[in-house]
Protein backbone atom coordinates (compact mmCIF):
# COMPACT_ATOMS: atom_id res chain seq x y z
CA UNK A 1 0.00 0.00 0.00
CA UNK A 2 1.00 4.03 -0.48
CA UNK A 3 2.59 5.38 3.08
CA UNK A 4 1.96 9.04 3.20
CA UNK A 5 4.68 10.91 4.58
CA UNK A 6 3.31 12.99 7.02
CA UNK A 7 6.51 14.10 9.90
CA UNK A 8 4.67 15.94 12.79
CA UNK A 9 1.15 14.75 12.88
CA UNK A 10 0.48 12.96 16.55
CA UNK A 11 -1.21 10.12 15.99
CA UNK A 12 -4.50 10.65 18.49
CA UNK A 13 -5.00 14.08 16.70
CA UNK A 14 -5.83 12.45 13.44
CA UNK A 15 -9.67 12.06 13.40
CA UNK A 16 -11.60 10.44 14.69
CA UNK A 17 -10.34 11.35 18.31
CA UNK A 18 -9.76 7.63 19.54
CA UNK A 19 -11.28 6.81 23.31
CA UNK A 20 -7.98 6.10 25.08
CA UNK A 21 -4.58 6.89 24.13
CA UNK A 22 -1.16 6.18 26.02
CA UNK A 23 2.18 5.41 25.83
CA UNK A 24 5.71 6.29 25.82
CA UNK A 25 5.67 9.09 23.70
CA UNK A 26 3.32 12.27 23.48
CA UNK A 27 0.30 10.80 21.65
CA UNK A 28 -1.92 14.08 21.45
CA UNK A 29 -1.07 17.27 21.04
CA UNK A 30 -2.58 19.24 23.20
CA UNK A 31 -1.84 16.63 26.26
CA UNK A 32 -0.04 18.62 28.84
CA UNK A 33 -0.16 15.81 31.49
CA UNK A 34 2.73 13.32 32.96
CA UNK A 35 3.13 9.59 31.13
CA UNK A 36 3.43 7.47 33.98
CA UNK A 37 3.80 6.81 37.60
CA UNK A 38 7.23 4.80 37.72
CA UNK A 39 7.84 3.14 41.51
CA UNK A 40 11.34 2.21 42.61
CA UNK A 41 11.44 -0.99 43.85
CA UNK A 42 14.96 -0.67 45.21
CA UNK A 43 13.99 2.72 46.92
CA UNK A 44 10.46 1.73 47.61
CA UNK A 45 9.90 5.65 46.37
CA UNK A 46 7.22 6.32 43.47
CA UNK A 47 7.99 9.33 40.58
CA UNK A 48 5.38 11.33 37.93
CA UNK A 49 7.41 11.13 34.89
CA UNK A 50 6.66 13.21 32.15
CA UNK A 51 7.50 14.16 28.73
CA UNK A 52 10.53 16.32 27.49
CA UNK A 53 9.23 17.79 24.16
CA UNK A 54 7.09 15.18 22.51
CA UNK A 55 9.01 12.06 24.10
CA UNK A 56 9.51 10.02 27.83
CA UNK A 57 11.63 12.20 29.57
CA UNK A 58 14.01 9.17 30.09
CA UNK A 59 16.75 11.49 31.78
CA UNK A 60 14.31 12.03 34.55
CA UNK A 61 13.52 8.39 34.25
CA UNK A 62 17.22 7.25 35.04
CA UNK A 63 17.98 9.65 37.50
CA UNK A 64 15.35 8.48 39.10
CA UNK A 65 16.19 4.60 38.84
CA UNK A 66 20.15 4.98 39.32
CA UNK A 67 20.22 1.13 37.27
CA UNK A 68 17.31 -0.47 39.34
CA UNK A 69 13.81 -1.66 37.59
CA UNK A 70 11.08 0.35 37.59
CA UNK A 71 7.71 -0.72 37.78
CA UNK A 72 5.22 1.48 35.62
CA UNK A 73 2.14 1.21 38.37
CA UNK A 74 0.16 4.21 36.56
CA UNK A 75 0.20 4.86 32.45
CA UNK A 76 -1.99 8.11 32.27
CA UNK A 77 -4.27 8.52 29.64
CA UNK A 78 -3.71 11.53 27.05
CA UNK A 79 -7.35 11.74 25.69
CA UNK A 80 -9.30 11.94 29.65
CA UNK A 81 -8.95 10.20 32.79
CA UNK A 82 -9.60 6.74 32.16
CA UNK A 83 -5.08 5.47 33.35
CA UNK A 84 -4.38 1.85 33.38
CA UNK A 85 -3.42 1.47 36.86
CA UNK A 86 -1.74 -1.31 38.99
CA UNK A 87 -2.17 -0.91 42.69
CA UNK A 88 0.09 -4.41 43.24
CA UNK A 89 4.20 -3.47 42.82
CA UNK A 90 4.87 -6.64 42.67
CA UNK A 91 2.52 -7.12 39.49
CA UNK A 92 3.18 -4.06 37.01
CA UNK A 93 4.68 -3.83 33.69
CA UNK A 94 9.01 -3.16 34.43
CA UNK A 95 11.03 0.11 32.34
CA UNK A 96 14.36 0.31 33.12
CA UNK A 97 16.73 1.11 29.40
CA UNK A 98 15.31 -1.43 27.17
CA UNK A 99 13.82 0.36 23.85
CA UNK A 100 10.64 -0.21 21.35
CA UNK A 101 12.05 1.23 17.91
CA UNK A 102 13.60 4.82 19.33
CA UNK A 103 11.44 5.06 21.99
CA UNK A 104 11.72 3.40 25.54
CA UNK A 105 9.79 0.55 26.50
CA UNK A 106 7.77 -1.08 28.75
CA UNK A 107 8.08 -4.61 29.41
CA UNK A 108 5.35 -7.11 30.01
CA UNK A 109 7.40 -10.41 32.05
CA UNK A 110 4.53 -12.53 31.62
CA UNK A 111 6.99 -15.53 29.93
CA UNK A 112 9.38 -15.49 32.63
CA UNK A 113 10.22 -18.66 34.45
CA UNK A 114 7.33 -17.98 37.05
CA UNK A 115 4.67 -16.88 34.72
CA UNK A 116 4.11 -13.95 36.65
CA UNK A 117 1.24 -11.72 36.79
CA UNK A 118 1.82 -8.51 34.86
CA UNK A 119 -0.63 -6.10 33.96
CA UNK A 120 -2.86 -3.08 34.06
CA UNK A 121 -6.44 -2.43 34.06
CA UNK A 122 -9.35 0.24 34.01
CA UNK A 123 -12.67 0.00 34.69
CA UNK A 124 -15.85 2.37 33.82
CA UNK A 125 -15.40 2.50 30.17
CA UNK A 126 -18.70 1.99 28.69
CA UNK A 127 -18.77 5.01 27.01
CA UNK A 128 -15.85 4.02 24.57
CA UNK A 129 -18.43 2.15 22.98
CA UNK A 130 -16.49 -0.51 22.56
CA UNK A 131 -18.67 -3.89 21.63
CA UNK A 132 -18.00 -7.08 21.07
CA UNK A 133 -18.54 -6.76 17.34
CA UNK A 134 -17.84 -2.85 16.80
CA UNK A 135 -14.00 -1.82 17.62
CA UNK A 136 -11.02 -0.76 16.62
CA UNK A 137 -7.38 -0.87 18.73
CA UNK A 138 -4.09 0.14 17.27
CA UNK A 139 -0.95 -0.79 19.66
CA UNK A 140 3.17 -0.20 19.44
CA UNK A 141 4.34 -3.69 20.73
CA UNK A 142 7.34 -6.04 20.31
CA UNK A 143 6.69 -9.42 21.31
CA UNK A 144 9.56 -11.55 22.52
CA UNK A 145 9.12 -14.39 20.74
CA UNK A 146 6.90 -15.92 18.15
CA UNK A 147 5.74 -18.70 20.00
CA UNK A 148 4.47 -18.03 23.26
CA UNK A 149 5.14 -19.89 26.03
CA UNK A 150 6.44 -19.41 29.83
CA UNK A 151 8.45 -22.23 31.57
CA UNK A 152 5.65 -23.45 33.71
CA UNK A 153 3.51 -24.37 30.78
CA UNK A 154 4.18 -25.99 26.93
CA UNK A 155 2.89 -24.23 23.96
CA UNK A 156 -0.62 -24.85 22.96
CA UNK A 157 -1.81 -24.99 26.95
CA UNK A 158 -0.26 -21.12 26.99
CA UNK A 159 -1.00 -17.60 25.51
CA UNK A 160 -0.39 -13.96 26.45
CA UNK A 161 -2.95 -11.94 26.40
CA UNK A 162 -2.43 -7.86 24.76
CA UNK A 163 -5.82 -6.79 26.22
CA UNK A 164 -8.94 -8.55 27.32
CA UNK A 165 -11.98 -5.96 27.47
CA UNK A 166 -14.64 -7.01 29.67
CA UNK A 167 -18.49 -6.58 29.85
CA UNK A 168 -21.24 -7.24 31.68
CA UNK A 169 -21.85 -11.73 30.77
CA UNK A 170 -18.50 -11.81 30.72
CA UNK A 171 -15.59 -11.34 27.91
CA UNK A 172 -15.96 -8.66 24.86
CA UNK A 173 -13.10 -8.94 22.95
CA UNK A 174 -9.36 -9.97 23.49
CA UNK A 175 -6.23 -10.33 21.59
CA UNK A 176 -3.51 -13.15 22.50
CA UNK A 177 -0.02 -13.91 20.94
CA UNK A 178 -1.42 -17.49 20.94
CA UNK A 179 0.83 -20.37 20.65
CA UNK A 180 -0.39 -23.80 18.97
CA UNK A 181 1.36 -26.77 18.76
CA UNK A 182 1.59 -27.22 14.71
CA UNK A 183 1.94 -22.86 14.44
CA UNK A 184 4.43 -21.03 14.97
CA UNK A 185 2.67 -18.48 17.05
CA UNK A 186 0.21 -16.34 15.89
CA UNK A 187 -2.34 -13.33 17.24
CA UNK A 188 -5.84 -14.26 18.43
CA UNK A 189 -9.02 -12.59 18.39
CA UNK A 190 -11.90 -14.03 20.89
CA UNK A 191 -14.64 -12.58 22.51
CA UNK A 192 -14.05 -15.49 24.84
CA UNK A 193 -16.92 -17.93 23.66
CA UNK A 194 -18.11 -19.37 20.21
CA UNK A 195 -16.03 -16.72 18.38
CA UNK A 196 -12.48 -17.04 17.58
CA UNK A 197 -10.01 -15.93 14.92
CA UNK A 198 -6.48 -17.04 14.40
CA UNK A 199 -4.13 -14.82 12.19
CA UNK A 200 -2.36 -18.47 11.80
CA UNK A 201 -0.35 -18.56 8.41
CA UNK A 202 2.53 -15.74 8.89
CA UNK A 203 4.36 -16.06 12.41
CA UNK A 204 4.08 -13.42 15.25
CA UNK A 205 7.50 -11.03 14.40
CA UNK A 206 9.71 -10.09 16.68
CA UNK A 207 10.73 -6.87 15.21
CA UNK A 208 8.55 -3.55 16.60
CA UNK A 209 5.22 -3.40 14.87
CA UNK A 210 2.07 -1.49 14.56
CA UNK A 211 -1.01 -4.23 15.10
CA UNK A 212 -4.39 -3.23 14.36
CA UNK A 213 -7.32 -5.26 15.09
CA UNK A 214 -10.51 -3.61 13.61
CA UNK A 215 -13.98 -5.35 13.95
CA UNK A 216 -16.44 -3.54 11.62
CA UNK A 217 -19.32 -6.23 12.29
CA UNK A 218 -18.79 -7.94 9.47
CA UNK A 219 -15.19 -9.04 9.69
CA UNK A 220 -11.99 -8.83 12.18
CA UNK A 221 -9.40 -7.65 10.64
CA UNK A 222 -5.31 -7.64 11.94
CA UNK A 223 -2.62 -5.75 10.47
CA UNK A 224 0.53 -6.40 11.16
CA UNK A 225 2.15 -3.47 10.13
CA UNK A 226 1.32 -3.61 6.64
CA UNK A 227 0.30 -7.31 6.77
CA UNK A 228 -3.11 -7.94 6.84
CA UNK A 229 -5.38 -11.01 7.30
CA UNK A 230 -9.29 -10.99 7.71
CA UNK A 231 -11.81 -13.30 9.24
CA UNK A 232 -15.38 -14.23 7.69
CA UNK A 233 -17.25 -13.70 10.69
CA UNK A 234 -17.45 -11.43 13.83
CA UNK A 235 -18.39 -12.35 17.32
CA UNK A 236 -22.56 -12.42 17.39
CA UNK A 237 -22.67 -11.17 21.51
CA UNK A 238 -24.11 -8.10 22.34
CA UNK A 239 -22.40 -7.03 25.11
CA UNK A 240 -20.39 -3.82 25.53
CA UNK A 241 -17.14 -3.48 27.53
CA UNK A 242 -17.10 -2.04 30.73
CA UNK A 243 -13.35 -2.64 31.39
CA UNK A 244 -10.12 -3.26 30.03
CA UNK A 245 -7.11 -5.68 31.04
CA UNK A 246 -3.96 -4.77 29.36
CA UNK A 247 -1.26 -7.44 29.34
CA UNK A 248 -3.53 -10.01 30.89
CA UNK A 249 -6.36 -11.28 31.67
CA UNK A 250 -9.25 -10.73 34.05
CA UNK A 251 -9.05 -14.77 34.66
CA UNK A 252 -5.03 -14.48 34.85
CA UNK A 253 -3.77 -16.65 37.55
CA UNK A 254 0.09 -16.74 38.66
CA UNK A 255 2.10 -20.04 37.26
CA UNK A 256 1.56 -21.82 33.65
CA UNK A 257 -1.40 -20.77 32.52
CA UNK A 258 -1.11 -17.08 33.63
CA UNK A 259 -1.99 -15.78 30.29
CA UNK A 260 0.43 -12.62 30.53
CA UNK A 261 1.73 -11.17 27.61
CA UNK A 262 5.50 -11.33 27.22
CA UNK A 263 7.34 -8.13 25.54
CA UNK A 264 7.74 -4.50 24.77
CA UNK A 265 4.69 -2.30 24.77
CA UNK A 266 5.18 1.45 23.50
CA UNK A 267 1.56 2.63 22.81
CA UNK A 268 -1.87 1.77 22.80
CA UNK A 269 -4.99 3.49 20.96
CA UNK A 270 -8.80 2.49 21.45
CA UNK A 271 -11.81 3.43 19.54
CA UNK A 272 -15.52 2.32 19.59
CA UNK A 273 -15.80 2.64 15.81
CA UNK A 274 -14.59 0.83 13.38
CA UNK A 275 -11.98 2.80 11.39
CA UNK A 276 -11.88 2.62 7.93
CA UNK A 277 -8.44 1.10 6.04
CA UNK A 278 -7.72 4.83 5.12
CA UNK A 279 -8.51 6.17 8.91
CA UNK A 280 -6.35 3.12 10.03
CA UNK A 281 -3.60 3.71 7.61
CA UNK A 282 -3.17 7.58 8.63
CA UNK A 283 -3.05 6.61 12.36
CA UNK A 284 -0.45 3.62 11.48
CA UNK A 285 1.76 5.92 9.66
CA UNK A 286 2.22 7.96 12.05
CA UNK A 287 3.17 5.40 14.58
CA UNK A 288 5.51 4.15 12.49
CA UNK A 289 7.22 7.92 11.99
CA UNK A 290 7.46 8.69 15.79
CA UNK A 291 8.55 5.32 17.04
CA UNK A 292 10.74 5.14 13.72
CA UNK A 293 9.25 1.66 13.03
CA UNK A 294 10.52 0.12 9.41
CA UNK A 295 6.97 -1.05 8.23
CA UNK A 296 8.37 -2.66 5.29
CA UNK A 297 10.08 -5.68 7.91
CA UNK A 298 6.29 -7.19 7.23
CA UNK A 299 6.67 -7.33 3.21
CA UNK A 300 7.44 -10.79 2.22
CA UNK A 301 9.51 -9.44 -0.32
CA UNK A 302 12.54 -9.12 2.96
CA UNK A 303 15.03 -11.33 4.15
CA UNK A 304 13.28 -13.20 7.37
CA UNK A 305 15.35 -14.59 9.87
CA UNK A 306 14.82 -17.28 11.98
CA UNK A 307 15.84 -18.03 15.16
CA UNK A 308 15.43 -21.57 16.90
CA UNK A 309 16.84 -23.87 19.74
CA UNK A 310 16.90 -22.90 23.36
CA UNK A 311 15.80 -19.71 25.25
CA UNK A 312 19.55 -20.14 26.49
CA UNK A 313 22.05 -18.55 24.08
CA UNK A 314 18.71 -16.79 22.36
CA UNK A 315 16.84 -14.65 25.34
CA UNK A 316 16.46 -14.60 28.93
CA UNK A 317 18.56 -11.06 28.95
CA UNK A 318 18.29 -9.47 33.32
CA UNK A 319 17.10 -6.10 32.40
CA UNK A 320 19.93 -4.33 34.94
CA UNK A 321 23.66 -5.47 34.58
CA UNK A 322 23.93 -8.16 37.67
CA UNK A 323 21.57 -11.19 37.86
CA UNK A 324 18.73 -11.47 40.12
CA UNK A 325 17.77 -14.92 40.51
CA UNK A 326 15.45 -15.06 37.78
CA UNK A 327 15.53 -13.86 34.32
CA UNK A 328 12.71 -11.57 33.60
CA UNK A 329 11.92 -11.75 30.02
CA UNK A 330 12.96 -12.63 26.77
CA UNK A 331 15.08 -9.84 25.54
CA UNK A 332 17.80 -11.00 24.32
CA UNK A 333 20.01 -12.07 21.65
CA UNK A 334 17.61 -11.98 19.22
CA UNK A 335 16.21 -8.58 20.21
CA UNK A 336 20.16 -7.35 19.75
CA UNK A 337 20.71 -8.79 16.56
CA UNK A 338 18.32 -6.71 15.09
CA UNK A 339 19.66 -3.67 15.15
CA UNK A 340 22.88 -5.16 14.09
CA UNK A 341 21.60 -6.57 10.48
CA UNK A 342 21.81 -3.60 7.78
CA UNK A 343 18.85 -4.69 6.21
CA UNK A 344 14.89 -4.86 6.47
CA UNK A 345 14.26 -8.09 7.69
CA UNK A 346 11.43 -10.12 9.57
CA UNK A 347 12.67 -11.57 12.17
CA UNK A 348 11.40 -14.63 14.63
CA UNK A 349 11.75 -16.48 17.35
CA UNK A 350 11.00 -19.83 18.75
CA UNK A 351 13.72 -20.20 21.38
CA UNK A 352 11.22 -19.86 23.96
CA UNK A 353 12.05 -21.64 27.69
CA UNK A 354 12.97 -25.08 27.68
CA UNK A 355 13.03 -25.01 23.85
CA UNK A 356 15.33 -27.88 22.57
CA UNK A 357 16.90 -28.95 19.02
CA UNK A 358 15.89 -32.74 19.57
CA UNK A 359 13.21 -34.33 21.92
CA UNK A 360 13.92 -34.39 25.20
CA UNK A 361 14.50 -38.24 26.30
CA UNK A 362 11.43 -40.31 28.11
CA UNK A 363 11.66 -39.99 31.61
CA UNK A 364 13.71 -36.68 31.31
CA UNK A 365 13.43 -33.22 30.25
CA UNK A 366 10.49 -31.06 30.73
CA UNK A 367 7.01 -30.85 27.88
CA UNK A 368 8.23 -28.25 25.86
CA UNK A 369 8.88 -27.76 21.92
CA UNK A 370 11.70 -29.47 20.39
CA UNK A 371 12.32 -28.39 16.89
CA UNK A 372 12.88 -31.88 15.05
CA UNK A 373 9.08 -32.04 15.58
CA UNK A 374 8.41 -28.41 15.10
CA UNK A 375 10.32 -27.94 11.96
CA UNK A 376 8.52 -29.89 9.47
CA UNK A 377 5.01 -28.99 10.39
CA UNK A 378 5.31 -25.28 11.69
CA UNK A 379 8.54 -23.66 10.89
CA UNK A 380 8.84 -24.67 7.29
CA UNK A 381 4.96 -22.91 6.27
CA UNK A 382 6.52 -19.90 7.77
CA UNK A 383 9.86 -19.95 5.39
CA UNK A 384 7.83 -20.51 2.51
CA UNK A 385 6.22 -17.15 3.28
CA UNK A 386 9.08 -15.38 2.48
CA UNK A 387 9.38 -14.50 -1.48
CA UNK A 388 12.69 -13.29 -1.04
CA UNK A 389 15.14 -16.13 1.28
CA UNK A 390 15.11 -17.12 4.83
CA UNK A 391 18.06 -17.50 6.92
CA UNK A 392 17.71 -19.64 10.08
CA UNK A 393 20.07 -19.88 13.22
CA UNK A 394 20.19 -22.89 15.03
CA UNK A 395 21.52 -22.21 18.86
CA UNK A 396 21.53 -24.87 21.24
CA UNK A 397 22.06 -24.92 24.84
CA UNK A 398 21.86 -27.12 27.81
CA UNK A 399 18.23 -28.01 27.10
CA UNK A 400 19.51 -30.63 24.43
CA UNK A 401 21.35 -32.62 27.50
CA UNK A 402 18.78 -33.96 28.27
CA UNK A 403 19.20 -34.14 31.77
CA UNK A 404 16.84 -36.05 33.92
CA UNK A 405 14.77 -34.73 36.93
CA UNK A 406 16.79 -35.04 40.09
CA UNK A 407 20.11 -34.80 41.64
CA UNK A 408 21.39 -37.78 43.49
CA UNK A 409 23.47 -37.51 45.88
CA UNK A 410 26.31 -40.56 45.45
CA UNK A 411 29.71 -41.06 46.87
CA UNK A 412 32.98 -41.84 44.59
CA UNK A 413 36.45 -43.56 45.06
CA UNK A 414 38.65 -42.27 42.70
CA UNK A 415 37.61 -45.32 40.62
CA UNK A 416 34.72 -45.87 38.43
CA UNK A 417 32.44 -47.01 41.05
CA UNK A 418 29.40 -44.58 41.74
CA UNK A 419 27.34 -46.02 45.33
CA UNK A 420 25.50 -44.20 48.09
CA UNK A 421 22.96 -43.27 45.26
CA UNK A 422 19.26 -43.04 47.46
CA UNK A 423 18.05 -45.02 44.45
CA UNK A 424 19.17 -46.26 41.04
CA UNK A 425 15.42 -47.49 39.71
CA UNK A 426 15.84 -44.54 36.94
CA UNK A 427 19.26 -45.58 36.04
CA UNK A 428 20.36 -47.74 32.73
CA UNK A 429 23.38 -48.78 31.33
CA UNK A 430 24.14 -46.73 28.47
CA UNK A 431 23.03 -43.28 30.36
CA UNK A 432 24.88 -40.68 30.33
CA UNK A 433 26.47 -39.64 33.99
CA UNK A 434 27.39 -35.69 34.84
CA UNK A 435 28.99 -34.70 38.28
CA UNK A 436 31.81 -32.13 39.07
CA UNK A 437 34.11 -34.26 39.15
CA UNK A 438 34.10 -36.51 36.21
CA UNK A 439 35.83 -34.83 33.03
CA UNK A 440 35.39 -37.35 30.47
CA UNK A 441 32.36 -38.40 28.86
CA UNK A 442 31.31 -41.19 30.77
CA UNK A 443 27.97 -43.41 30.73
CA UNK A 444 26.56 -46.17 32.78
CA UNK A 445 28.38 -49.33 32.23
CA UNK A 446 26.28 -51.42 34.77
CA UNK A 447 23.79 -50.90 37.73
CA UNK A 448 25.09 -52.84 40.89
CA UNK A 449 22.39 -52.58 42.92
CA UNK A 450 19.99 -50.11 44.20
CA UNK A 451 22.65 -47.41 45.39
CA UNK A 452 25.67 -48.40 42.97
CA UNK A 453 26.86 -48.04 39.55
CA UNK A 454 29.86 -48.59 37.49
CA UNK A 455 30.73 -45.99 35.16
CA UNK A 456 32.88 -45.94 31.79
CA UNK A 457 35.94 -43.65 33.50
CA UNK A 458 37.71 -43.12 36.72
CA UNK A 459 35.96 -40.32 38.84
CA UNK A 460 38.36 -37.53 40.25
CA UNK A 461 39.58 -38.56 43.67
CA UNK A 462 36.90 -39.33 46.87
CA UNK A 463 34.04 -37.90 48.79
CA UNK A 464 30.30 -36.99 48.59
CA UNK A 465 29.41 -35.09 44.88
CA UNK A 466 26.08 -35.16 43.16
CA UNK A 467 24.85 -36.11 40.06
CA UNK A 468 22.76 -36.32 36.89
CA UNK A 469 21.82 -38.58 34.46
CA UNK A 470 20.59 -38.70 30.55
CA UNK A 471 19.95 -40.86 27.71
CA UNK A 472 20.53 -38.06 25.44
CA UNK A 473 24.02 -38.39 23.73
CA UNK A 474 26.32 -35.66 21.62
CA UNK A 475 25.60 -38.00 18.47
CA UNK A 476 21.64 -37.89 18.96
CA UNK A 477 21.39 -34.19 19.48
CA UNK A 478 23.97 -33.78 16.63
CA UNK A 479 21.88 -35.64 14.45
CA UNK A 480 18.92 -33.96 15.57
CA UNK A 481 20.40 -30.78 14.25
CA UNK A 482 21.06 -31.82 10.73
CA UNK A 483 17.80 -33.47 10.39
CA UNK A 484 16.48 -29.50 11.27
CA UNK A 485 19.21 -28.30 8.59
CA UNK A 486 17.20 -30.36 5.90
CA UNK A 487 14.27 -29.88 6.73
CA UNK A 488 14.73 -26.11 6.48
CA UNK A 489 16.99 -26.06 3.60
CA UNK A 490 14.82 -27.97 1.75
CA UNK A 491 12.77 -24.75 1.52
CA UNK A 492 14.50 -22.76 -1.56
CA UNK A 493 16.50 -20.29 -0.44
CA UNK A 494 17.12 -20.89 3.21
CA UNK A 495 20.52 -20.97 4.76
CA UNK A 496 21.32 -22.04 8.16
CA UNK A 497 23.41 -21.13 10.69
CA UNK A 498 24.68 -23.24 13.37
CA UNK A 499 26.19 -22.25 16.51
CA UNK A 500 28.23 -24.19 18.66
CA UNK A 501 26.92 -24.48 22.17
CA UNK A 502 28.09 -22.17 24.71
CA UNK A 503 30.22 -23.28 27.91
CA UNK A 504 27.73 -24.54 30.39
CA UNK A 505 28.17 -25.64 34.59
CA UNK A 506 31.52 -27.58 34.25
CA UNK A 507 29.61 -30.87 34.85
CA UNK A 508 27.81 -30.59 31.43
CA UNK A 509 31.16 -29.33 29.87
CA UNK A 510 32.77 -32.86 28.43
CA UNK A 511 29.05 -33.27 27.09
CA UNK A 512 29.07 -29.90 25.47
CA UNK A 513 32.51 -30.45 24.17
CA UNK A 514 31.54 -34.05 22.32
CA UNK A 515 28.71 -32.60 20.52
CA UNK A 516 30.91 -29.37 19.22
CA UNK A 517 33.65 -31.43 17.82
CA UNK A 518 30.05 -32.93 15.93
CA UNK A 519 28.90 -29.49 15.09
CA UNK A 520 32.34 -28.27 13.76
CA UNK A 521 32.83 -31.25 11.18
CA UNK A 522 29.35 -30.94 9.99
CA UNK A 523 28.09 -29.88 6.78
CA UNK A 524 24.91 -28.20 4.63
CA UNK A 525 25.00 -25.26 7.00
CA UNK A 526 27.35 -22.58 7.89
CA UNK A 527 29.00 -23.03 11.55
CA UNK A 528 29.59 -19.96 13.90
CA UNK A 529 31.77 -21.12 16.25
CA UNK A 530 30.32 -18.68 19.37
CA UNK A 531 31.71 -21.31 22.22
CA UNK A 532 35.07 -20.17 21.23
CA UNK A 533 34.43 -16.35 20.86
CA UNK A 534 36.17 -14.17 22.86
CA UNK A 535 33.91 -13.04 25.80
CA UNK A 536 31.51 -16.15 25.54
CA UNK A 537 34.09 -18.55 25.75
CA UNK A 538 34.55 -17.84 29.61
CA UNK A 539 31.99 -19.02 32.25
CA UNK A 540 31.84 -17.49 34.33
CA UNK A 541 32.79 -14.17 33.52
CA UNK A 542 31.07 -10.88 32.70
CA UNK A 543 29.36 -12.57 29.32
CA UNK A 544 26.99 -14.74 31.28
CA UNK A 545 24.54 -14.13 34.17
CA UNK A 546 24.91 -17.17 36.32
CA UNK A 547 25.96 -20.73 35.36
CA UNK A 548 24.05 -21.22 32.57
CA UNK A 549 22.48 -18.06 31.23
CA UNK A 550 23.90 -15.29 29.27
CA UNK A 551 24.12 -11.65 31.10
CA UNK A 552 23.14 -8.38 29.01
CA UNK A 553 27.31 -8.14 27.47
CA UNK A 554 26.83 -11.86 26.47
CA UNK A 555 23.35 -11.31 24.48
CA UNK A 556 25.04 -8.06 22.48
CA UNK A 557 28.15 -10.00 22.21
CA UNK A 558 26.80 -13.07 20.81
CA UNK A 559 24.49 -10.63 18.23
CA UNK A 560 27.76 -9.11 17.37
CA UNK A 561 29.41 -12.09 16.86
CA UNK A 562 26.09 -13.68 14.66
CA UNK A 563 25.72 -9.96 12.86
CA UNK A 564 28.72 -10.20 9.86
CA UNK A 565 27.32 -13.85 8.93
CA UNK A 566 23.99 -12.99 9.00
CA UNK A 567 24.61 -9.89 6.32
CA UNK A 568 26.53 -11.71 4.09
CA UNK A 569 24.12 -13.76 3.22
CA UNK A 570 21.78 -10.72 3.11
CA UNK A 571 22.83 -9.86 -0.68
Amino acid sequence: MCIIKMSTIYPADISPTPAFAAGTIKLASAYAGNAMTVYNQTYSASLDIGFSGENLDTAALDHFLINAIGVVTTLNDQISTNNLVQADNTKAPTITSDPIANARAIMFRGGSNSGALTGWSVSGISAWGVTAQIYTVILVVQASSSMFCNQGSAPGVDSGALFDFEGVGGTVAALYNDSNLGVIGGWRVTDGGAFSYLYSDASVQMNPIVLTIVSDGTRVTIYQNEEMRSSNSVSALVRTATSMYVGWLLSSVAGGTSKCWDGGFGAMMVYGSALSDTQAAFIRNSLYQRFDINQLTSRPYNFGIFIIGDSIPAGYKPSVPTFAGTAIGLYGMADYLQSAINQPARVSNVAIPGSTVTINPAGGGEPYPYNVGLAPIAIVPVLKLSKRANIVIISGGSNDTGIGPGVFAADTHGTNIIDGLPSTATMLAGMYVFAPNITTLSTIVSVDSPNQITISSATLGSGATFIQVSTSSPAIVFAGIQSVVSTVTAVAGTTAIVCTVLPQTASYQVWIDALNVLIRGGAGYVMVDAAVAPGLNTNPGPCYADAGHLSALGHSTLATLLAPYVNALMV
